[in-house]
């Protein structure tokens, strides 16, 4: 167990470890038992532990993510701001990210892992460092949550995101965060969230499903819809519709609800459609760009 409080840094093999959360703080947010269960993350394909890497990098494959993150990095350097030096890279999970960018780009000196989930973090995530040839002295892992960067103002050169944005319940409190620690001529990185349609296609899909689960047994619902959404109602708030998941916690956006945000909280946007992936992406300069 860790002990409260604790900040000297230890190491996982070659890898550096830093204590930025107590146990209470870290317990106390949003969605902890889900993501620091083992047993549930055992039963997931990309478990490595438990599978090898083959389950990894068939996710990573499937779902685009590489081809997405590959998309962000071309943006970012078409708009003059390169990804290289010192970055963040919150709620980092098992390290892919952070392996991949670090193995492509030389011209990154360190990445800090931001992780909440010791077992993603201090398990599986340096065995996944290990596999990709990480350079020990390149990798700091931090176990801490990403509202709470023990980091200077304006010391990142990048923040990346991955399949994390939509777990904040408090975003708002995030990208004044990421703000704070971004250097002016910085980027972010935002990948891997939920591409949703616009409203009208929403409450149709909706009163679809509703429709069929009147007339519909609960196997033939499942086969024609998939899982259903949480709303109860034919004709239910946008707010019902777009209800965050009570367990893992992702939450669900329309475009113009990034927008505000980023806008908001001094970013300027530009958005990454990826052919064949579910998600999208962004990519987010301090506020001195255009948004498209």
């Amino acid at each position: 167990m860790l002990e409260q409080d604790r900040t000297e840094p230890r190491s996982v093999g070659n890898y550096r470890v830093e204590y930025w959360s107590s146990e209470p703080e870290i317990g106390s947010t949003a969605y902890f038992d889900y993501w620091n269960n083992e047993q549930i993350e055992k039963l997931k394909p990309w478990h490595i532990l438990e599978s090898g890497f083959a389950g990894l990098e068939q996710h990573l494959k499937k779902t685009g993510l590489v081809r997405q993150l590959e998309q962000c990095l071309d943006r970012a350097a078409q708009l003059g701001h390169a990804v290289h030096g010192v970055g963040a890279d919150l709620a980092c999970g098992v390290l892919w990210t952070t392996s991949l960018m670090l193995k492509r780009i030389g011209s990154i000196s360190k990445i800090y892992g931001v992780e909440y989930s010791t077992h993603r973090l201090l398990e599986i995530g340096p065995t996944v460092l290990r596999h990709y040839g990480v350079e020990a002295d390149k990798v700091v892992l931090c176990l801490g949550t990403f509202y709470k960067l023990r980091l200077p103002d304006e010391s990142v050169d990048f923040v990346i995101l991955a399949e994390a944005f939509h777990h904040a319940d408090e975003p708002g409190r995030l990208l004044a965060e990421i703000r704070r620690v971004l250097k002016p001529s910085g980027v972010v990185l935002v990948i891997g969230e939920h591409r949703i349609p616009n409203a009208a296609v929403l409450y149709g899909r909706n009163f679809v499903k509703r429709i069929g689960s009147r007339i519909l047994p609960k196997m033939a619902q499942r086969w024609f819809f998939g899982t259903m959404s949480n709303s109860v109602s034919l004709f239910p708030s946008l707010e019902e519709l777009l209800r965050p998941d009570p367990i893992m916690g992702d939450h669900y956006y329309l475009l113009r609800h990034y927008k505000q945000m980023f806008s908001t909280h001094g970013f300027g946007h530009h958005r990454i459609r990826t052919r064949g992936c579910p998600f999208q992406g962004f990519v987010l300069l301090p506020q001195t760009s255009t948004a498209k």
